[in-house]
């Protein structure tokens, strides 16, 4: 642990961690794929060789934008098996690597797509609208229709990767904004460059039929 905030420290020192999407640092290794991470690490956003422990780190943050996020994958995809290596993300220790993956390649997806809305955004319906359910029971040779239409407003929801691990607490005192701010801060996918909690917005109504 103690090596960890260490490393965090010295990483700080050099780095602006808000300023960076991914950060890697790596000493040198045995491996036969060590001269490619070496290559990717130098076409960072930011390429530098700190001393730590007498051994130099190599460490590279990556910027926000797709080349960046390519570079990054890529590395990762390298350095993931080997010892010593400190990943961060804005700063945050990465403590789960294939999360981080996941929300690159999603990024990364975005960003071949003519309208990237399309690949981000999903529709969802009000998340404060709790139907009511009631029981009821009908003995009848003719068909009786015990439901009635309510008005639903939908929402754009503005992750398609979070949207499948999001629930919503109507009784929440934190807006609805928030509570998507806070999900994308838990799983990760805040650091994409495309998220933004302001894009969850009321986007026409829909029918449906409820019990009466």
């Amino acid at each position: 642990m103690d090596s960890l905030v260490s490393t965090a420290h010295t990483i700080e020192s050099a780095f602006d961690p808000a300023q960076w999407m991914v950060v890697v640092a790596f000493h040198k290794s045995t491996s036969k794929q060590f001269p490619a991470a070496l290559e990717l690490a130098q076409q960072a956003g930011r390429y530098e060789v700190i001393p730590f422990g007498g051994t130099p780190m190599h460490v590279a943050g990556f910027a926000p934008t797709e080349t960046d996020a390519r570079l990054a994958l890529a590395l990762l995809d390298i350095v993931s098996g080997w010892k010593g290596v400190f990943t961060f993300s804005k700063g945050d220790q990465v403590r789960n690597k294939w999360t981080l993956v996941e929300i690159l390649r999603c990024y990364l997806t975005s960003c071949r797509c003519e309208d990237s809305t399309s690949h981000c955004f999903t529709m969802i319906d009000d998340p404060s609208f709790v139907p009511v359910k009631s029981f009821s029971m009908h003995i009848s040779v003719e068909y009786v229709d015990t439901t009635r239409p309510v008005e639903i407003d939908r929402y754009v929801f503005p992750c398609r990767l979070l949207s499948h691990d999001m629930k919503f607490e109507a009784d929440h005192p934190a807006s609805l904004r928030s509570q998507v701010q806070a999900a994308a801060v838990n799983h990760g996918c805040w650091i994409c460059p495309r998220f933004d909690p302001g894009n969850l917005k009321k986007a026409g109504v829909a029918t449906y039929r409820v019990e009466a």
